[in-house]
């Protein structure tokens, strides 16, 4: 049988493997950060023009949309007050149909 204690492994040698292990994750990073292409493809101003113009559309678009649901709003009088109004109305009626 193998002795035991020559199967342990001294502090030293725990040491420079955290060492070395560290070593190969720095210069990981350093080789990653030299050796990285730039992504140089920024759009040109053409590129730029045309995500202009589609912000400026869409903002017509749901500009034009608010309007719309706003005109609905008012030409429907949706607001609560004419609802009780409504209300009132049809109890009074229906009140005077039975007197």
């Amino acid at each position: 049988m193998s002795d035991p204690k020559a199967q342990r492994a001294d502090g030293c040698s725990v040491f420079f493997s955290l060492l070395l292990g560290a070593l190969f994750v720095l210069a990981f990073f350093f080789f990653e950060k030299i050796f990285r292409v730039e992504d140089t493809n920024e759009p040109d101003t053409y590129i730029s023009s045309q995500r202009k113009e589609e912000i400026d559309k869409y903002k017509l678009e749901s500009a034009t949309f608010i309007e719309k649901v706003d005109s609905f709003h008012i030409e429907n009088n949706t607001s609560l007050e004419s609802f009780m109004q409504n209300t009132i109305n049809i109890y009074q009626t229906s009140s005077e149909n039975s007197e």
